[in-house]
């Protein structure tokens, strides 16, 4: 199917593309997506650990978000200081932090795409897709299905998929889902954290 570059930018404009980094990952990654497919993607954030210099030749007006941990809770303080470290671990509270950042920072965007910094897309074909859906109705859009310790999930590879009306719904729940990952025991702690969706 042929794309036109009209339906294809005013589609994309609907979109907060929230780009999940870190400071152990080569900067290199996330240079080469915003100077390739992101660069005409209007609303790119970029959620990390660490305020990163972005060296870009398109996108060289972008600033990595430290999501401000605002929860008034004693989850506020933990979800914090995980996603400080840069760990593994940092990936849960940064996952659950852009879909709110992504909320309030584009307050006109439909949807939210959740990728990491090796994600390769085209994203007017996948926006032009997403319109077919009513954002105004919970959906979260994956990769394949996936099982770890008897869970089933959603694959995160080629990016996540939030829509406005189920990130709103997240949004009300970010202390319970965090709390129950950071609670349970086990191997399932250390699996991918929004296999726990």
């Amino acid at each position: 199917t042929k794309i036109s570059h009209s339906h294809s930018q005013e589609a994309t404009s609907k979109v907060a593309f929230m780009v999940i980094t870190g400071r152990f990952v080569p900067r290199s990654r996330l240079s080469s997506m915003l100077d390739s497919w992101l660069r005409v993607v209007p609303h790119v954030f970029v959620i990390s650990d660490e305020r990163r210099m972005i060296e870009s030749n398109a996108r060289s007006e972008l600033l990595s978000i430290i999501p401000q941990v605002n929860l008034d809770s004693k989850y506020g303080a933990l979800m914090h200081q995980m996603l400080m470290e840069g760990k593994f671990e940092s990936s849960l509270p940064k996952f659950l932090l852009s879909i709110r950042e992504g909320l309030h920072r584009c307050i006109d965007c439909e949807w939210i795409a959740l990728v990491g910094d090796d994600v390769c897309m085209h994203p007017g074909a996948v926006a032009i897709k997403l319109s077919e859906y009513n954002a105004s109705v919970p959906y979260i859009i994956g990769g394949h299905k996936g099982y770890f310790t008897g869970v089933e999930f959603i694959s995160g590879g080629p990016g996540i998929f939030v829509s406005r009306a189920a990130a709103l719904k997240i949004e009300t729940e970010i202390e319970k889902w965090f709390w129950h990952w950071v609670s349970y025991e086990g191997a399932r702690f250390k699996c991918v954290p929004c296999a726990d969706m």
